[in-house]
This record gives structure tokens, sequence and C-alpha cells, in this order.
């Protein structure tokens, strides 16, 4: 680049920054922290500098009117900016502001605001106008006119032609002002009367100069245009996205364009070198491709999604998220760089976390587990680590007690201790969610239904509480059986369909179902399919009494509660460590011949013996032999309890010994034993409980033995 061309290209972009922070509507904004106006400031300049137009989503107190005059009057002068309201009185002869100038050498920003209010054949004359609006690269001025059209965000009016959509190049979703915003924006508006800037810093000739020089200096690397092509083949093969609801070949090239605009707009020396890097692409991708892509009607996954998960699928860094913030292939890439002992130690600080702030607010439940009988003195798993632990490993959980044990509690603080920093999808997923189960209960009311919009024929799907990433199912037995069923395809697919359609839950969907053992009238006990879809299920036992002190000075005494955890770093461990953590006897350079699998058949071969046995005693009804399923599930139980006893020094690896804290919560509603007809259920809990602890014994010694055979 000559130093002709880079001091005219300074010139002109630190002449703009300049008009821009000295303008009296938007000086008091963005130094009062309204960092979107900035963006939209950004992007109408990279419009301008390549020929596009822009649609914004606002809201009604979000400013953007005030916005637009006060880039308008720092780019083009306020001579040269028309505001358009449009309704549906407005005629197609009302058009000719569009043909008004440029004879003066200027250029022209109009605001259509409320655009989607206008007439269909109003609408089809100003998208002819817009596509032949554009400056040409040939130094043609053409209209010499820059269109940003807003539509609100609250109306049932918006733009969805596709084509539509396609004319335009940016589309952003212009967040609310909050309160402080709003005085920063009376105060700027006061000032407004004491001057304003005048004479326009963008004349035609500079536009054309720019892109000129643009085109000259700002090169892309033939790498990052494969990157850019990857891109867009992955949103096209997005699950979310239509058939060749990609990314268009228009699209490509006016983002082409626009990413050489706004490297040279955004980058602040004038000696810089002009190469496009990946950090430019995601800025500027989801406002360039969020309104072309065409979503499939059953997702409830957003434009903006599809690109984000996209971007970091390509190895492009989110631009959402903190260079500093957990992911899966963050902890393999730790794992990978600073050893696997690292990255379970990152892994452990969520865990301790989540743990440490359930424990602080759930008294009582820290070391309540049952005991185990081939270990005297030693107990199974608390209740708080059991539902971590099925947390962790992607399962849900049945908690069996009396009313006012505290089981409704403990589901609410730990929805409570996950914070929603993932933005993925269009429907606002809560945390937490809880649903009262009563026998009037329809399964619509926990999934939700196809819904008629108010004033409207539009038909919409409205949410159900299902959609939460923690959802307690309270008093799940006093339902219904068809609406138990409604949360079978929810525990086992994460997903709900809703006449014929389906509709995928969140990245995290956890299920704390509670039921009441005392009364039996106007229940409905579950099926051995919907108790099938537990991880685990466990009958609370009563608290200490000191426990219950501190229940009840809970309120006057609490203090300050412990650090949450967020969703990102709890989909993150999980994901991680069901990927990572091994299994003892199994992958590379083993045979498997006396590894963890050949134990977990000798388990389901031994319940099948109890079967097929003629003892009443310990006979067992068809259906107790755990299936594949169940098995599966044990693996991940075991993976997480593995790292959860792990010393820091120690080698992560799942061994047969892990089952013993988990085997009777994991098991004890997936077998049926013959001889416990009329029993009451501290009798049964006791069978049970003496059954599986006998079964996990003889298989551990089997394995013992067989391995110590070779």
């Amino acid at each position: 680049m000559s130093s002709s061309q880079s001091s005219k290209s300074h010139m002109i972009r630190e002449n703009l920054y300049h008009k821009f922070k000295e303008n009296k509507f938007t000086r008091g904004a963005t130094e009062g922290g309204i960092e979107h106006w900035e963006k939209i400031r950004d992007l109408v300049v990279t419009s301008i500098l390549s020929g596009g137009h822009i649609l914004l989503t606002d809201h009604r107190s979000s400013g953007l009117s005030i916005l637009m005059k006060a880039i308008a009057e720092s780019t083009v002068s306020l001579e040269n900016f028309d505001h358009i309201h449009c309704d549906p009185y407005m005629s197609a002869a009302q058009l000719d502001f569009f043909r008004r100038t440029t004879s003066d050498g200027s250029f022209q920003i109009i605001l259509l605001e409320n655009f989607p209010q206008a007439r269909a054949d109003v609408q089809h004359k100003i998208f002819e106008l817009i596509r032949s609006s554009e400056l040409s690269k040939s130094g043609d001025p053409g209209s010499g006119a820059l269109i940003v059209a807003t539509q609100d965000h609250h109306s049932t009016k918006k733009i969805r032609d596709h084509s539509q959509l396609e004319s335009f190049l940016f589309h952003m979703d212009v967040p609310d002002l909050n309160e402080k915003d709003e005085m920063n924006l009376l105060a700027s508006i006061t000032e407004e009367a004491e001057g304003s800037l005048s004479g326009a810093v963008f004349t035609l000739e500079d536009i054309i100069g720019a892109r000129r020089e643009i085109a000259k200096m700002v090169a892309l690397k033939d790498e990052l245009q494969h990157d850019i092509l990857e891109l867009a083949k992955t949103i096209a093969e997005s699950p979310h996205t239509e058939t060749y609801g990609g990314p268009s070949t228009i699209c490509l090239k006016e983002f082409n364009e626009a990413l050489r605009a706004w490297i040279f707009w955004r980058e602040s020396s004038s000696e810089a070198e002009y190469t496009l890097g990946k950090k430019h692409i995601n800025e500027l991708a989801p406002d360039v491709m969020s309104h072309r892509i065409i979503r499939k009607n059953n997702t409830i996954v957003s434009s903006n999604s599809i690109i984000f998960n996209s971007l970091r699928e390509c190895k492009f860094p989110d631009p959402n998220k903190k260079q500093n913030e957990m992911s899966k292939s963050s902890l393999e890439r730790v794992a990978k760089e600073d050893g696997k002992k690292e990255a379970f130690k990152k892994c452990r600080e969520i865990y301790n976390k989540l743990k440490k702030r359930l424990e602080a607010q759930v008294f009582g439940r820290n070391d309540d587990g049952p005991q185990i009988a081939s270990q005297p003195g030693k107990r199974g798993l608390s209740t708080i680590d059991l539902v971590l632990t099925a947390l962790f490993a992607g399962g849900h959980v049945l908690l069996e007690d009396f009313p006012g044990t505290g089981k409704s509690y403990l589901a609410k603080i730990l929805g409570d201790s996950i914070e929603d920093d993932k933005v993925e999808e269009d429907f606002d997923i809560p945390s937490f969610n809880r649903i009262q189960c009563t026998p009037d209960l329809l399964p619509q009311d926990i999934t939700g239904g196809q819904m008629l919009k108010d004033g409207g024929t539009e038909i919409y799907f409205k949410h159900g509480p299902v959609f939460a990433y923690v959802v307690l199912v309270d008093e799940i037995n006093r339902t219904t059986p068809k609406v138990q069923s409604g949360l079978l395809e929810a525990m086992a697919e994460q997903q709900v369909t809703i006449e014929g359609k389906t509709y995928p839950l969140g990245s995290l969907f956890f299920c704390i179902a509670t039921q009441n053992p005392l009364d039996k009238v106007g229940t409905f006990e579950l099926p051995a399919a919907q108790l099938d879809r537990f991880l685990f299920k466990r009958r609370l036992e009563p608290i200490d009494e000191t426990a219950v002190k501190k229940v009840m000075n809970m309120e006057v005494g609490q203090g300050m509660k412990p650090e949450g955890v967020k969703l990102t770093e709890v989909v993150a461990v999980r994901d991680f460590l069901l990927a990572t953590v091994g299994l003892e006897g199994e992958g590379d350079g083993a045979n498997g011949a006396h590894g963890l699998l050949d134990f977990m058949c000798k388990l389901a071969k031994r319940f099948q013996e109890l079967e097929n046995s003629e003892d009443p005693k310990e006979k067992l009804r068809p259906g107790s032999t755990p299936s594949p399923r169940t098995l599966q599930k044990l693996v991940k139980v075991m993976q997480i309890q593995a790292f959860v006893q792990a010393k820091e020094d120690e080698e992560v690896t799942v061994r047969p010994e892990h089952l013993r804290p988990i085997a009777a919560d994991l098991l004890r509603h997936r077998i049926f034993p013959e001889n416990l007809e009329g029993a009451n259920n501290s009798e049964k809990e006791a069978e049970l409980n003496r059954i599986i602890n006998t079964v996990v014994e003889e298989a551990l010694e089997q394995h013992s033995q067989d391995t110590q055979a070779g």
C-alpha cells in the first residue's frame, strides 16, 4: 500500500470516528455504555462502503430513530437524511425521495421506520428501488442511497419472504434500552439545542475512492476463502436448516465484500496489514447470514445459534464467548497440551463448586447414603452426590419420601445454581421449571402445544414447562398414565413431538421427579417402562437432628450463597468426562477378555440366573435382567464415579469396584423379586438392597477370580 493510499484511507476513517465521537446525539449514549449503538454505526459505515442495505428489528424504546439521525449527521449530513414513517396509507407515488439527490455529489441515508406496515405494492416498489440503488464499482454513482428499514420486534407483521430478506446485507435485532440508557438518551437530546455539527463527511467521490482502495488493500487468503465456504457448507448441513436453506452464492459474494469494508473501517492503524482474519468473520457472520438461512419449521434453534454452532464446528472461536470460557473442545485442548490430569482438575473445580452450593443450602443430604453391606461403616452416594452424578451422566432421578422432606427444594436449588449463559434458542429456556402433577393434568400442559396468536390466524408453538434445563416433576404418581407417558420421549430422546412435529429440548435437560409413598388413593403407580427412564431411584431417609436445626434457622441464618456454575460449564464437563474417562481393560492395546465390559456381562448373566432360579426366596420375575440400555447407563454412571472418587494425582479409569456405591440406587427399580407380595415398603427396601448387594459382590468375586486365572 502506497503512502498516499494509506493517508487517504486513514483520513476518511479518522474523520468519521472524530465526527461520531463529537456528535451531541451519540456522545451521551456511547459514554453511557450503549454498546449496540456503536455496532449499528459500524454496520452503517460498512454498508455505505460495500453498497448494501440494513434491516433492523427494534423495540419501541430502542432510540433507533435518534441514533440514525446522529449517524447521518456524522456521515452524510442531516440535509441528506430522510426519515419515513411507513403505514398502510402510504402510496407508491410518494417514493420520489429515493431519486432526490446525488446531483450535488452527496450521499443519501433513508430510514424506513416500521417498513412491514406499508402496503404490499409499496414494499414491492421499494425492493425494486433497493436492488437498483447500489453504487457500482466502476464509479457510476447510481442513486447513491443507503436504505435502513426497521420492523417492530413485538409486531406480528415482519418481513418473512426469503427473497425480500436477501435484499438486505445486514440484519440486527436491536436490544431495548434500560432506564439508565434512556436517561443518557434524554440528556443527549437536550444538548442538541446547543448546536449541531454540519457538513458531509462522506461524498460520492469519497465513497467511490474508498471502495477502490478497499479492493486494492484488503486481501483474502486462499485458506480463509476455503474456511468461508466450509462455514457455509456446515450451516447448510445443520439439522436445523432446510434443504438448500444455507447461505446462497449471492450471500457469500456480499459477505466477501462486506468483510473487506468491515476490516477497512475497524482497523485503526493506517499501516495495518489488511489481511482478513477469522475474528472478522466471527464479528460479521451473524449479521450477514442470520436472515438469509431457512430454518426448519419444527426447530426452536435460532438462526444465530445455527451460525454460532457452525463457527465452533469450523474451529472459529465464538464471538459471543469469552476466550477463557469452558467447552468440551477447550478441555480436550488442555488435556492434549497439559495432560489429562490438568483437564480433570478443571472439571473437578466445576463439580465441587456446584456441590458446595447445594451443601450450603440443602442440609442433611450430604452424608445420607445407604449402608454398603459388604463394607461395614461405608455408605453409598449421598443424595447430593447422587443428583450430581445423574446430572453429569445425562440421566434423571426419582426421589421418594414423605411430604416436607426437601425433595422439591433440592431440585429448585440445583436449578437456581446453574446460570444460563448459552443463547441458542428463539425461546428463552429457563434454568428451572416446576410441574405440579394432578389427576386432571393433560399432556399438553407439560409439553406445550399449537396456539393461535391473539387477534390473528397465525399458529405458533407455545412451549410447555418441560422446556427447561432442570425440571421438577412433583408428585409424578398423582397424574394419569397418559401424562406420565408424555414425559417418556422428553426423558429418553431430549425432544417432544406435537402433531407430528419434533421440538428439541435445550443442550441440558435434567428431570428430578418426586413421589409420596404415604397415600395410595388417587395415585397411579409408574409402569416399568417409565421407571426405566430414571437413572436412579432413591427413598430418602430422615435427616439428623443437627440438620433439622439448620433447616429451622435457615431463613434467618443462611448467609451468603456460594458461587454457582454456568450452563456451558456443566455441559462441557459432562461431554468431556463421558468422552474421556477410560474403561479398565478396554481401548487400544487391550484384548477386553477381563475388562470392565466383561464384568458387566457377568453381572447381567447373574441376574438372568436368578430369573431362572427354582428357589422362591431368590427368584426374580422376568424383565429383572439389566437390559443393554441399562448397562449402557451404568457405564456412564461409573465414568462419573471414577472421576469423583479419583484423587488429583491418580489416573481416572473405571474399575468394577466403582459399581458398589451406586448399585442399589441404579437397580432397585429395575428388579422385581417374586417373594415381596404383601411386604411393606421397609421390607421391600431391605430385600432389594440384600439381593443387589449379593449379586454385585458375587459378580465382583467372579471377575476377580477370572482375572487372576488369566
